[in-house]
């Protein structure tokens, strides 16, 4: 469950630089 909320918090950090 941590790796989860890990993961979706890199992911947007992820999305917001590559837009």
């Amino acid at each position: 469950m941590l790796r989860r909320l890990r993961t979706e918090r890199i992911l947007k950090k992820v999305q917001r630089g590559m837009k």
